[in-house]
């Protein structure tokens, strides 16, 4: 599921997150074209958002919620 919706990701957010799941530092990501320093941070927020927002994700991520707080109160 994550991989189906991490390919409906903008190329522009697929290649940011790749980026810096591979821990690429900022100033190396900045070094290409459209991506100031500054923009890093709030753009991979936006991307983020738009990968939880996939409907599949986002009953995956619920339902794991659910089942964590049916744990805590055992």
């Amino acid at each position: 599921m994550l991989r189906a919706a991490f390919a409906e990701l903008s190329p522009g957010c697929r290649r940011l997150l790749s980026l810096l799941v591979r821990e690429v530092p900022y100033n190396e990501i900045s070094a290409r074209p459209g991506m100031a320093v500054g923009g890093i941070g709030p753009t991979r927020s936006r991307c983020l958002a738009r990968l939880r927002a996939d409907a599949a994700l986002s009953a995956l991520m619920s339902a794991d919620a659910e089942v964590r707080e049916g744990e805590s109160h055992v």
